[in-house]
């Protein structure tokens, strides 16, 4: 994943967006962002937009809805 690159700004989102739902308590909803994190981050190509990114593993539809 190259520095600066728009995997990059989506896996640092979606890493804060796990933080935050674990401080709150939410395991679930954390761990979904986790996972999610984890398939951008793998993606070879770069994400434009959320349908795209709702092909990977883990980004369902309200996390490409938050992509986008």
């Amino acid at each position: 994943m190259a520095k600066g690159s728009n995997n990059e700004r989506i896996h640092s989102m979606l890493l804060e967006l796990a933080e935050t739902e674990k401080v709150k308590g939410d395991k679930m909803r954390s761990g979904a962002y986790y996972k999610a994190a984890a398939s951008v981050k793998k993606c070879d190509e770069m994400i434009t937009s959320g349908k795209q990114a709702s092909k990977l593993e883990g980004v369902g539809k309200k996390i490409a809805e938050k992509i986008d």
